[in-house]
Parts: C-alpha cells; structure tokens; sequence
C-alpha cells in the first residue's frame, strides 16, 4: 500500500510552520492505519527488528569507516593539523551522520513495510553449550587425574630394604 501523492491543499500559499504539522499528521494517519493491518504486537515486533538490523549494519560500517579514518589520520600533521583532534571531529561527524542514517532507514522500512510474514528475526549467532545439562542439572563432574609419586634417587627405597632407591630398586633407571 504505497503513500502516494500527500494531497495538502494548496502548498504555495502555505507557510514553513503550517506544512510541517499537516505532513506530520498524514504520515501519522498512514502509520496508524498500517498499524491496524499488521496488528499492534506484531508491528512492535516489527519495528524492533528493523532497528536492530539498521543498528547493526550502520554499526559495522561505522567501524569500518573510523578504521579507514585512522588510517589516513596521519597526513593531517604534514598539514599542520593536529591529527588527534581531527580525528575526534571527524569520529564524532560520522556518528552523528550515523544516527541519523539509521533514523531515516528505519522510518523508510517501516513506511515502506508491505506484510508482517517477511520480517523475522534472524538467527545471528549459533547456540553455545553451557555448564548445565539440558533438563537444568548440573553435569557430571570429571574426575581429577592422579599421579603416582615419584620416588627420588635419593629417598629410602620402598621395598623396605632400608637402602637408597639409587642402590636398590632404581639401579636400572
């Protein structure tokens, strides 16, 4: 169901402060009307999926960006720029950039939403297993290794013989 035309009245006779209001108030009405389509908890869910996935895309090229910016960062000093300086108002233009980026494309998507069945949350990461057994319990504990002790060359033997280990049972060794 696409917007179309906004049908406003006559714009050119209107004021700045006066077209806004009415714009508002439209894409409320569509809104709301595409609300009661979806369904209230659906369109929730809907919306948070969107933003996380703007979030997370706007994200990683966001940090691919500041990499690219420190890299670069370094041929401001021959331009006798102070290059840690550039670098916070450069990194703090690209973030705000950035939230309004993903603003705008989640406002687009919402708008722009056809049905609820496309939009799913997607799996991202595969479960990892923890320290629990899968009706709750705890897991079997493994067994600490023992070792036997050794016998020093120097300890008594301990075949009782009262002799050295080195001169009884360990001359072989």
């Amino acid at each position: 169901m696409p917007i179309g035309p906004l049908d406003l009245g006559n714009v050119e006779d209107m004021q700045k402060e006066d077209l806004a209001p009415k714009i508002y108030e439209k894409a409320r009405a569509y809104y709301d009307k595409k609300e009661e389509e979806i369904g209230e908890e659906p369109i929730r869910e809907l919306e948070r999926v969107i933003l996380l996935r703007m979030v997370d895309t706007k994200w990683m090229d966001h940090i691919d960006a500041m990499d690219q910016l420190k890299q670069g960062i370094g041929l401001r000093a021959m331009g006798q720029q102070d290059p840690v300086r550039a670098y916070q108002v450069e990194g703090f233009d690209m973030f705000e950039e950035m939230i309004e980026s993903i603003q705008e494309d989640t406002i687009r998507n919402l708008y722009n939403l056809e049905t609820a069945e496309n939009m799913e949350r997607e799996r991202v990461a595969e479960p990892v297993s923890t320290n629990q057994n899968s009706d709750g319990s705890e897991p079997r504990k493994k067994k600490p290794v023992v070792k036997e002790e050794k016998i020093g060359r120097n300890d008594e033997c301990p075949c009782g013989s009262g002799k050295k280990y080195k001169k009884c049972c360990g001359v072989n060794e």
